[in-house]
């Protein structure tokens, strides 16, 4: 070994691989039945979980629990028509990390995405859920070109 790289082994940190190793987690899901007239603060059920990789989805209560403390990326499209309206609300821990709102005003049909890069804790059991804050509103979700989608990772 020459004594440049001598020097260099000196002065460059040990870095050691963890042996800790991390639960995957990743989730597609959509709605396959559409909603009429849900009521204030209603949790959206996107109840067929075309991924589920961790099973930190739950199918039947529309929760996330995150399974590692970290950063979780969430993405949604809620898709509605007529006279309707819809705010859409990601809570953590019962708190809104973000919302989005959509009226097309009669006019046309409408669809609204929302996406949110959220910290969370594993044993603090954050719980991820989307809520409609909006009264007048029917939600298409049925099996045509556009899906209610709810995703994460």
């Amino acid at each position: 070994m020459t004594r440049r790289n001598k020097i260099r082994k000196a002065l460059l940190p040990r870095i050691q691989p963890t042996a800790k190793s991390i639960k995957k987690v990743a989730f597609f899901a959509f709605s396959t039945s559409m909603i009429h007239e849900p009521a204030y603060n209603h949790t959206l059920v996107f109840d067929n979980a075309v991924t589920n990789i961790g099973n930190a989805y739950n199918t039947q209560s529309g929760k996330f629990i995150a399974p590692n403390y970290g950063l979780y990326v969430f993405t949604w499209t809620i898709s509605i028509w007529g006279p309707s309206y819809h705010t859409t609300e990601l809570l953590v821990d019962n708190s809104v990390v973000h919302a989005v709102f959509l009226n097309p005003g009669n006019v046309i049909d409408g669809t609204v995405n929302g996406t949110a890069v959220v910290h969370v804790t594993k044993d603090r059991k954050s719980l991820l859920e989307l809520a409609l804050v909006s009264i007048n509103i029917t939600l298409l979700v049925t099996v045509m070109a556009v899906h209610h989608l709810l995703a994460g990772m």
